[in-house]
């Protein structure tokens, strides 16, 4: 599974990768460092697997509807850059299989449990990755 993290004022774009083993991969494109390594302990994984599979089968889209998404908060990131009347949010998007859901982050999503575990090991990417290739 994939959770991506984007936008914001300092407009990061960081792509974290789950592999059904447990192994982890944090890639940050905003960034000039390479991808941060780690490894979900199997209560870990195990939460996380529960959390996505507790979010409702019509919250999450295909992928007509994900670019259609993604055209949406294209379109409103330019209007906000032309007027200055809000700075870029952050969003998400977060991908199982063929399946996706995305959004803005802190807006109500079916998908928050699950992306409040995904934020945890992706925080933690970011702190070790912080300790070993300090920016």
């Amino acid at each position: 599974m994939q959770y991506r993290h984007i936008g914001g004022p300092v407009g990061v774009d960081q792509r974290l990768t789950i592999y059904e083993d447990g192994q982890a991969q944090l890639e940050e494109h905003h960034r000039s460092r390479a991808a941060t390594e780690l490894t979900i302990s199997a209560e870990n994984l195990a939460q996380i697997r529960d959390a996505l599979d507790q979010i409702p089968e019509e919250s999450w889209s295909g992928a007509p509807a994900l670019a259609l998404v993604k055209a949406k908060a294209a379109a409103r990131q330019t209007l906000a850059a032309w007027f200055r009347s809000r700075p870029d949010p952050t969003r998400f998007e977060l991908r199982k299989g063929g399946r996706a859901i995305a959004g803005e982050v802190g807006e109500a999503s079916e998908a928050d449990n699950a992306r409040a575990l995904l934020d945890e090991v992706r925080i933690d990417a970011i702190r070790r990755a912080e300790q070993q290739q300090p920016t």
